[in-house]
This record gives structure tokens, C-alpha cells and sequence, in this order.
């Protein structure tokens, strides 16, 4: 990421943070599924709800508010900023990475019981042995017909997507076409609808 799309994302993501309801979880992961393995969070915490939300006459806002501070804010911040270090992977397991993610922390929980929202920050460019967009276009109605996708599709039954998809010029085929274009954006789009996303959000930056 370029300093900018850095400071994008931590605002992005440290809003998300901030609007966080009492007992709201938050999961954090590298995109790193293989597709067989389950894929633990780097980080896993729970809002314990801000002081201005809290009742005084019983409860005691500037300790609670001094717990959500010092306890899920400040972990999370520290977290993101090492997520967003330079990666020397020679793999983007992206979709292989949002089935481990939709089981680990989607999977016991039933559709429509709970708020379930997952954010991906990521220049979305797949490369791994169930599919490569680095070898060239493909379009989402071909590969939904490969017999890999049942393997890497998700199930995001009831939750809302947003992806913040991080421009990248570097990222071209080999015939030097860039990877990213509005039929790389619209592939993304119709895959996490056919995973059942109730709701998607792309925004690029």
C-alpha cells in the first residue's frame, strides 16, 4: 500500500471501530487460506461499549470509556498498522482466504441472528492454484462453471461486504494489460453475490 491508501485504510477501519456497539466483535485476518486448512484471526475483540453510551446511574462512563480506549481501540489500531506492512507472498489466496474467514467467524452463527459485516482490504488480484487473474481475464460466468469453485466459494448468507479495493498500476498480465479494470471489479461482485452477500460495496482508492 501506498502511504495514502495506508492512512485510508486506518480511517476507514478505525470508523468501523469507533461506531462499535456494546459486545460487537471484531476479527481481523491476513489473507493468507489455502483452502483446506481453518484460519485463526490475527486478533479477535469485543467492544465493551463507549462511555457516552453508558447509563451514570449505575454504570460509570469515563471507566468504560477508558476500557474501550485502552482495550479494543488501541489493540486494534496496533494490529491494523502491522497488517498494512509490505507482504513478500508469492500467493493471493483471496477467495481461498474468505471461506476460511466465513467459517471461522461466520459459521456458528445462524443467518439473521447478528449483524455480520466483512470488510476485505485488498488490490483483489486472486493468485493461487484454484485460479490465477494474473495469467489473464476471466470471467466470473466461466469460473462458476470450473469444478474449483465449489471448492473456494463462500457462504455469506446475510452478511454485508465492503471491499476497499486498493489500486494497484503494477499489477498487469503478461501481455501487459493491467489486471485491474471494471470487468476485475464486476467478476468480485458477482462471486460474493453468488456466495449469498446480502449487500456489496466497492469502493477504490
Amino acid at each position: 500500500m501506498t502511504p495514502l491508501q495506508q492512512q485510508q485504510v486506518m480511517q476507514r477501519a478505525m470508523r468501523l471501530v469507533a461506531d462499535a456497539a456494546a459486545g460487537e466483535r471484531f476479527d481481523l485476518y491476513v489473507a493468507d487460506g489455502d483452502g483446506v486448512n481453518t484460519l485463526a484471526p490475527v486478533v479477535s475483540l469485543c467492544s465493551p461499549g463507549r462511555g457516552v453510551d453508558a447509563n451514570s446511574l449505575y454504570q460509570n462512563p469515563t471507566m468504560i470509556q477508558h476500557a474501550f480506549d485502552e482495550r479494543f481501540v488501541g489493540p486494534l489500531r496496533q494490529e491494523l498498522g502491522k497488517l498494512m506492512e509490505p507482504s513478500r507472498r508469492s500467493s493471493s489466496p483471496i477467495l481461498e482466504s474468505i471461506r476460511a474467514v466465513s467459517v471461522t467467524s461466520f459459521g456458528s452463527i445462524g443467518p439473521g441472528a447478528k449483524r455480520l459485516h466483512l470488510t476485505i482490504v485488498s488490490d483483489m488480484v486472486q493468485h493461487s492454484a484454484g485460479l490465477s487473474q494474473i495469467r489473464g481475464d476471466v470471467e466470473f460466468s466461466d469460473f462458476q462453471r470450473r469444478p474449483q469453485w465449489p471448492e473456494l466459494q463462500s457462504d455469506l448468507e446475510g452478511a454485508d461486504v465492503t471491499v476497499l479495493y486498493l489500486l494497484r498500476s503494477g499489477a498487469r498480465h503478461p501481455n501487459g494489460k493491467p489486471v485491474q479494470s471494471r470487468g476485475h471489479q464486476v467478476f468480485w461482485e458477482q462471486a460474493l453475490r453468488a456466495s449469498g452477500a446480502r449487500s456489496i460495496a466497492l469502493d477504490s482508492f
